[in-house]
């Protein structure tokens, strides 16, 4: 099961990983350490990454002597984006599934709130999330595949957003939808149509 590395952790696994000589860039990470808080917390970074099998290494006068990286490091960040996607589907499965009724727990203990599936999406900030995909389609710089597919998509649910009759539709191809804007997340325009997803409560 993948488990999520901490960002500091993260951050220095991808440094030893696109390094061309981890020995030598740790040797001096740990120079550049000005008191003993910074150099334990390395240390305990090192600890980390070894303990979750990313990396095996050996010490010699308190520095790292050999750093061998496994295959795990080298693929973290593609099981990353695929733990994330995978948690943005569970979270609008909830939201968008199909019931008659979800319960929501927001920060709170045994407490709940009860809504009808079809409050759960704005038909109109969603239809015009879809017309402003629709308007700018050219601007993306998207392969030819993720135009057809977001042309597509946003075709069909658009077409129920104005009958106000399929939350789910609507949720699974704002997830679609949001999918492909991250490729195009250079674009303004695309990072608008990322945040108004976001406002629908679609995990970006």
């Amino acid at each position: 099961m993948f488990k999520k590395l901490p960002a500091n952790s993260r951050a220095l696994l991808r440094e030893i990983v696109d390094s061309d000589n981890p020995v030598d860039m740790l040797e001096q990470k740990f120079a550049e350490c000005k008191d003993h808080r910074q150099d334990d917390e390395l240390r305990s970074l090192m600890r980390e990454l070894q303990q979750e099998g990313y990396i095996n290494t050996s010490w010699a006068s308190d520095v790292p002597y050999t750093v061998h990286i496994n295959n795990s490091a080298r693929t973290y960040d593609e099981r990353e984006i695929e733990y994330e996607r995978r948690q943005a589907n569970n979270t609008a499965n909830n939201f968008y599934g199909d019931a008659s009724n979800i319960q929501i727990q927001q920060n709170t203990n045994n407490s709940s709130q009860t809504m009808n599936i079809s409050d759960s999406v704005d038909y109109e900030k969603a239809l015009e999330i879809f017309n402003n995909v629709l308007a700018n389609l050219d601007s993306f710089n998207l392969p030819n595949e993720d135009i057809e597919r977001l042309e597509k998509t946003v075709s069909e649910a658009k077409s129920v957003a104005e009958k106000k009759t399929d939350a789910g539709l609507v949720g699974k191809s704002l997830l679609v939808i949001k999918d492909i804007m991250l490729k195009a997340s250079g674009s303004l325009t695309a990072q608008g149509i990322l945040f108004g997803i976001q406002q629908l409560g679609v995990m970006v």
